[in-house]
């Protein structure tokens, strides 16, 4: 607090001293205010700035706030300041895989796993640029550092994860489901204790919201957000480009601000709360003052266009509380085939400790059950705020089914949407490869190449009625 202070006064005093804006930087990511530490990132002129620590964490706060093209000038920096640091080379071949340069990609990923061989991260991301072929593939290298006699540890399952997806994209999928199972095993050892699977919340947030459910609450009055939710991997992403390619509306990305705002209102002074802590506190909420707190931690990315887009899947959790808050926001829910979707994410490495469940295919079906539960408590609670659509229908009939989205949202549909991906918008989710091309059916009944390997994920859904 103190060195923001100073650093704040400083700055008052002469605006363009970048040392004080560089602590001012540092001072906001430590207390977690994202909101000033992506301001202050985008103020300093990166033309000026040379210390490395305040250029990775501009770079960092740029992707975190999902804006690739601007991190993409910072990572690209860095690697000129640093040509021969591996890191920074994997994170410009990350940004640039987001902002959809496939090739500068592959170039400097290869690059980074030559100067460091350990820099593991790098070839899983080599295996996410594309759908390899039999004459274009990276399974050779990957194989290669694997039958190094190097220790089974975190960064081995970077490489399990990548040659598991290269090896089904050449439909070898016995092979394939045996590196997918070594690295599911693993990330669960792996995976801190803060990160410990906890279902009772999900009863939690249904009685807490049965108690203001009937109560007279007075909500921030905005029509700005859209709410796209639903498990990952369920098409969320897909309908989060065709959405943002109407004028009106912008593509905020995976937010995190809804749960901040909840976490503010339970008292937290900025922390991160379980989520089982705040929702028990639900009721003691001002719902005004949350919606209008969320709307002010979206600032300064939102607000230039009539409505935005919140694509954090996990908002199922908190709709009740977001509804209470915001009335007037629009939600679209996107289901998936069960088995379909519980399987793309075991198939999938997520980032810092998302989705612990994800890991195992047991704890994978029932995550998708309490789920598929909750979904179904709040369709009948305020069903009319909440549009449904299956993956499968928008995949098979998407100009019928993204109408529908659009009038729901209160704009018009135009076929010309559908071309979505001839704007290069860049994305930073597990599905960028897949969204950079038309619509395509593929993806439906992909389980079933992997039939005999999720016997215990099949049987699990099964039992508890979600197939």
């Amino acid at each position: 607090d103190l060195a923001g202070e100073a650093s704040s006064r400083i700055i008052n005093f002469d605006i363009n001293n970048i040392e004080a804006q560089s602590i001012l930087l540092k001072c906001y990511a430590l207390i977690g205010d994202n909101k000033r530490a992506y301001q202050s990132a985008k103020t300093l002129k990166l033309s000026k700035v040379k210390d490395i620590e305040t250029l990775e964490l501009m770079g960092s706060t740029m992707v975190f706030n999902e804006e690739y093209r601007l991190a993409l000038d910072v990572f690209k920096k860095l690697a000129a300041i640093q040509p021969t640091i591996s890191s920074h080379l994997t994170n410009l071949g990350a940004v640039l895989h987001y902002c959809n340069e496939v090739k500068a990609a592959e170039s400097f990923l290869l690059k980074a796993c030559k100067i460091n061989p350990l820099d593991y991260r790098g070839y899983w991301l080599l295996s996410q640029l594309r759908t390899v072929s039999q004459e274009s593939n990276h399974i050779n290298l990957i194989e290669k550092q694997l039958a190094k006699p190097i220790p089974e540890n975190e960064g081995t399952i970077f490489l399990h994860f990548a040659l598991a997806k290269e090896l089904e994209d050449l439909k070898i999928y016995d092979e394939s489901f045996h590196n997918l199972k070594k690295a599911n095993d693993g990330k669960l050892k792996y995976l801190s204790q803060n990160s410990a699977l906890d279902f009772q919340e999900f009863s939690i947030i249904r009685s807490q919201y049965m108690e203001i459910k009937e109560k007279s609450i007075s909500g921030f009055e905005s029509n700005e957000p859209i709410f796209i939710v639903g498990m990952p991997r369920s098409g969320t992403t897909l309908v989060q480009q065709v959405l943002g390619a109407h004028p009106d509306i912008y593509i905020a990305g995976e937010l995190n601000d809804f749960f901040r705002a909840m976490c503010l209102q339970s008292g937290s002074n900025g922390r991160r709360l379980p989520i089982k802590e705040v929702a028990k506190k639900i009721s003691q909420f001002n719902f005004n003052s949350l919606g209008r707190s969320y709307l002010e931690l979206t600032r300064p990315r939102t607000g230039k266009t009539t409505f935005f887009i919140d694509k954090m899947p996990s908002n199922f959790l908190h709709l009740g509380a977001i509804h209470k808050a915001l009335p007037n926001a629009k939600f679209i829910h996107i289901t998936r085939h069960p088995i379909d979707v519980c399987l793309s994410n075991f198939k999938t490495l997520f980032g810092a400790g998302m989705y612990p469940h994800s890991y195992n295919m047991e704890t994978i079906a029932t995550y998708f059950c309490h789920y598929q539960k909750l979904m179904h408590f709040w369709q009948e609670c305020f069903g009319e705020s909440i549009v449904t659509i299956s993956y499968e229908s928008l995949v098979n009939n998407p100009s019928q089914q993204f109408e529908s989205i659009f009038t729901h949202c209160g704009v018009i549909w135009k076929n010309e949407y559908l071309s979505y991906y001839k704007s290069n918008t860049p994305v930073g989710t597990a599905s960028a490869a897949q969204v950079r091309g038309p619509i395509y059916h593929s993806s439906i009944e992909k389980w079933r190449h992997f039939e005999p390997f999720i016997g215990i994920m099949i049987s699990k859904l099964k039992s508890l009625g979600a197939l």
